[in-house]
């Protein structure tokens, strides 16, 4: 287990003089356990993870309680605090808390005229209930691309009346996410693909009802219980009145009762008539597993006839079979019983003076079969008989059973209690009957006077049946759930706090003159100036997942601090390589450049250089230093050293080297075949394409294409190659407002700000051209410049897409959801 390291750390509250533990004072303390004052300058923001389990067992009932309070250090126990009354952060989980997340990948389009539907759906009683509505397509004569049926499906789900819905689209790929509310809570529910609701009934007319045919006079009869054990093997056969049946041993009495004509274990024969029920053990046969052998060996010939000596292997088992043929006569066997052995096997074919005699010219053939071995059963089968009353005879009104000749799959069948569904189309109503338990059609019922007949009905039932009517698609993942990550903390420091040692109260409010205080941070020390310090941002890169330690459960998600380390003025590295010709003539094949900057730390425990090395190796790391007004994306390469400094505090220093990302210029290697260029370049000179060669934006932030022509949406990434053509911008923002630029072949071409936790799609056009570059880069403008604002940039109409519709529901939401959904 590798214990939570970070810059900031969250302990309880206790108002004593060793409220802070291990970072009240830790130059008393051993140094893996001393903590470091990290510095901010008035007007900072900082986000930073705090552990689930550090606010108990569940945080998730404080969070919307407790607030952030900054708090001045007091050298003096006895005296008061001072701290800002009004709250300056808030903790909160993250979005993945908040949300079940679903994949699904949709194959194929429907045919020109078909209809097709599908729902998501959870396990209940056997039955499968849909959530999020029922998807109901059909599709027009002139057919539907892709593109379009993949769009009517986002719709369905983004216009879900009952919960937020967002949905986006990757090519044939849709990630669903269903945000928790009062009325909705999906969590960690296996889901599968379903038909779901079918609303339309089918078109044909079935029925089954009950025909009366008039008095019948009965004679005298008597009504038996017949009770078959659960003890059942191969080869126990059972009778019952006239009728036989031999066991298969994979039977339930039930089936044995079927079998024998009374599937409801109720036998009626005219009064006094023997039952004649009873079982026979029967046996059974196994393979036997001996190797029996018959072999002949040619001895003499005498007079035209060859004399053959027989050997039989000594392994003789009952069921054996030997056989030995000759051309033009009848072939001999032996079938081996108990008591044979290999001379009484022998002895059958060698009947000849101890010989097997042949035709001269002719050449026996011997063939030997392990056969089967019959056992008697010992099992405990059993089949009685009960009586259970003697009718005398009597007069009662019979009805017979009607059912229509109109059936078709999915019609509903109700006999009594028993309710069948038509399996197929070719289902006749002697079938149905079969179905409802009946040995015959028609089937009657003889009820005395006042008494009805059992319920006998037929209902059309749903016209669309899996799988032919199931849409083609496929679920990739879900429901995906993160309610335990770590929690978020969002802090801004006040632009009135003077500059001093700080830390942060988590508390429920202020009482009077004091906080009621649940935890507290460790320390901070604000300066008067951000010299000598980066603000740093960090985050996994891609969606969510853990990254050097931390769980990321929220797009977008970067944690944020200011850290006391300088950095170098940039410089060079350069890389180069060089050969010659046949006639030594040197030339050079490849160089490279890209900016390096060398971080340097203070003094600083190392706690602090565990957390600065965990947060340089994350996938995204942005810096902003003094003095810059945005901040650049570095990676940060090869060994962070660390280097005693002694003393009693056992403080080092660190350094790391930092590589610009994107600030790569090389002499774009040529390929030997005809100078072409390799890789990317290659497709996209080859085919016309355009390359995408930086997607600058937050970790787990998908940026997406839309063609104005196909409608097709797509998602970009570094190298990807895309058709030259008309493009509109679409961004899903995470919790923070970004300022987004686009560049085509190094010169701006868009630049607007997103709005945060929205779809953003530009109403601008992105103009893409045969063999063009595209760039996006991407500044956070959620608080992150303390000392001066960002530069204003000129914005374009942009389209914030708010993912809602109004329609009606479908049915009742109790019908729709299950009980623990509502």
């Amino acid at each position: 287990m590798t214990p939570f390291t970070h810059f900031v750390r969250l302990v309880p509250y206790a108002p004593t003089p060793n409220v802070y533990q291990a970072w009240q004072e830790p130059d008393l303390l051993r140094a893996a356990e001393a903590q470091p004052d990290m510095p901010v300058i008035a007007g900072d923001t900082l986000r930073f993870l705090v552990p689930y389990s550090a606010l108990g067992k569940r945080p998730e009932q404080d969070v919307n309680r407790l607030a952030f309070y900054w708090v001045r250090h007091r050298t003096d126990p006895l005296a008061p605090e001072q701290f800002d009354p009004a709250p300056c952060g808030r903790l909160r989980l993250q979005d993945g808390a908040n949300y079940a997340e679903i994949r699904l990948q949709v194959s194929a389009a429907p045919a020109p005229g078909e209809y097709r539907q599908f729902a998501l759906c959870y396990e209940q009683g056997g039955q499968q209930r849909p959530i999020l509505g029922t998807f109901r397509y059909q599709t027009p004569p002139e057919g539907v691309s892709l593109t379009a049926y993949i769009d009517a499906i986002r719709a369905h789900y983004v216009g879900y009346p009952y919960t937020p819905v967002t949905v986006d689209v990757r090519g044939n790929e849709l990630l669903i996410r269903a945000f928790h509310s009062s009325r909705f809570r999906l969590g960690h529910v296996p889901l599968q693909i379903g038909l779901g609701q079918v609303l339309t009934a089918n078109p044909n007319q079935p029925s089954l009802h009950w025909q009366p045919v008039g008095q019948v006079d009965l004679p005298a009869e008597d009504r038996y219980q017949v009770t078959v054990s659960e003890d059942i093997e191969a080869g126990n056969t059972f009778q019952l009145a006239g009728r036989s049946y031999q066991a298969a041993g994979t039977e339930a009495p039930a089936d044995v009762l079927a079998a024998l004509g009374v599937p409801d274990g109720l036998l009626t024969l005219p009064a006094g008539t023997d039952p004649r029920a009873g079982m026979l053990p029967g046996t059974y046969s196994q393979p036997n597993t001996n190797r029996p052998s018959l072999q002949l060996f040619y001895e003499n010939t005498v007079g035209g006839t060859d004399y053959y000596r027989v050997e039989v292997g000594p392994s003789v088992a009952p069921g054996n079979l030997y056989q030995v043929s000759i051309d033009g006569q009848p072939t001999q066997a032996r079938l081996a019983g108990t008591a044979d052995t290999a001379a009484s096997v022998a002895a059958v074919f060698a009947h000849s003076g101890g010989k097997l005699p042949c035709p001269a010219g002719k050449v026996p053939q011997a063939v030997v079969v392990a056969g089967n071995r019959l056992f008697a059963n010992t099992n405990a089968a059993a089949l009685s008989c009960r009586l259970l009353e003697s009718l005398p005879a009597r007069t009662r009104s019979r009805y017979v059973s009607v059912i229509s000749s109109s059936i078709r799959r999915g019609n509903r069948f109700v006999l009594g209690d028993r309710q069948v569904t038509v399996p197929t189309d070719q289902t006749s109503p002697a079938d149905v009957a079969r179905l409802l338990d009946q040995a015959d059609y028609p089937f009657t019922v003889d009820l005395a006077a006042g008494q009805t007949p059992p319920t006998a009905y037929a209902e059309p039932g749903p016209r669309y049946q899996a799988p032919e009517h199931l849409a083609a698609v496929e679920l990739i993942a879900g429901s995906i759930w993160r309610p335990h990550g770590p929690l978020v903390a969002e802090v801004r420091v006040p632009r009135s706090t003077q500059p001093g040692r700080y830390h942060l109260h988590l508390a429920a409010g202020v009482d009077g003159q004091r906080l009621n205080s649940r935890y507290v941070s460790t320390f901070f020390q604000v300066l008067d100036s951000p010299l000598e310090t980066v603000l740093l941002q960090y985050g996994p890169g891609e969606g969510p997942g853990l990254c050097m330690g931390y769980e990321y459960n929220e797009p977008g998600l970067m944690q944020q601090v200011r850290v006391p380390v300088a950095l170098s003025t940039g410089k060079q590295r350069q890389k180069e390589a060089w050969s010659s010709t046949l006639d030594r003539i040197p030339f050079r094949t490849m160089a490279s450049a890209e900016r390096v900057r060398t971080l340097t730390t203070d003094a600083q425990p190392e706690t602090f250089h565990r957390a600065l090395l965990a947060a340089l190796k994350h996938r995204q790391v942005w810096l902003l230093p003094p003095g810059e007004v945005r901040p650049i994306e570095y990676r940060q390469e090869g060994e962070y050293k660390q280097t005693d400094l002694g003393g009693r505090r056992n403080l080092q220093q660190g350094q790391a080297e930092l590589v610009e990302v994107h600030s790569l210029v090389d002499d774009q290697p040529l390929g030997q075949a005809g100078g072409l260029r390799v890789g990317a370049d290659a497709d996209a000179l080859a085919m016309g394409l355009v390359r995408v060669e930086r997607v600058e934006v937050p970790g787990g932030i998908a940026v997406y294409l839309e063609s104005t022509t196909s409608g097709m949406i797509r998602q970009i990434r570094p190298g990807s190659l895309v058709p030259p053509g008309g493009y509109r911008l679409r961004v899903r923002c995470g919790r923070d407002a970004l300022l987004l630029t686009a560049f085509v072949n190094n010169i701006a071409n868009l630049r607007t700000t997103l709005t945060a936790a929205k779809l953003n799609r530009t109403d601008e056009l992105l103009t893409l051209n045969s063999e063009a570059v595209l760039s996006i880069t991407s500044v956070s403008l959620a608080n992150l410049y303390a000392t001066q604002p960002p530069t204003e940039y000129p914005r374009v109409p942009i389209n914030t897409t708010v993912t809602g519709s109004t329609k009606p529901a479908s049915s009742p939401f109790s019908t729709e959801w299950g009980a623990q959904f509502t």
